[in-house]
C-alpha cells in the first residue's frame, strides 16, 4: 500500500534489494557499453589519422636535413637490405615454427551450434 514516501533501504526485503541491484547492473552494463564506445572511437580515430602524417613528415624531414645525396642513397640501400633480410628470416621462421608447434592438431571439427553461438555472439 502506498504511504506517500519511498521505503528506506533497511525497510526493503533482502530479496527485493538483490533483484533491484541485479537489474540495475544489467541495465548499466548495456548503457555503459554503448556510451563508452562512442568516446573511445572519438579518441582513437583522430590519433590513427595523425600518426601516418607524423611518421611521413619525420622521415621526409630527416632526409631533407642530409646534405650529401650519396648519404641519402646509402641510407635507402641499407634500409632495403635490412627489409629483405628481416622478411626472408620471417618467411623461413614462420613455417618452421608452425611445424614445431603444430597449431590445430587435435581439433575434431565444428562445434555444435549452441556452443558455437555462445563463443561467436559474445
Amino acid at each position: 500500500m502506498w504511504t506517500g514516501k519511498w521505503p528506506s533501504l533497511q525497510e526493503r526485503p533482502a530479496e527485493r534489494r538483490i533483484l533491484e541491484g541485479g537489474g540495475t547492473t544489467v541495465a548499466a552494463r548495456h548503457a555503459t557499453r554503448v556510451r563508452i564506445k562512442a568516446p573511445g572511437d572519438g579518441f582513437i580515430k583522430p590519433i590513427k589519422r595523425v600518426i601516418a602524417p607524423i611518421v611521413l613528415c619525420a622521415a621526409v624531414s630527416g632526409i631533407a636535413h642530409i646534405q650529401d645525396p650519396r648519404t641519402v642513397g646509402r641510407i635507402g640501400v641499407t634500409a632495403l637490405i635490412h627489409l629483405e633480410i628481416v622478411s626472408t628470416f620471417a618467411l623461413g621462421l614462420g613455417p618452421v615454427a608452425g611445424n614445431l608447434v603444430r597449431p590445430g592438431v587435435g581439433f575434431g571439427g565444428a562445434l555444435p551450434n549452441a556452443e558455437a553461438n555462445r563463443y561467436l555472439l559474445n
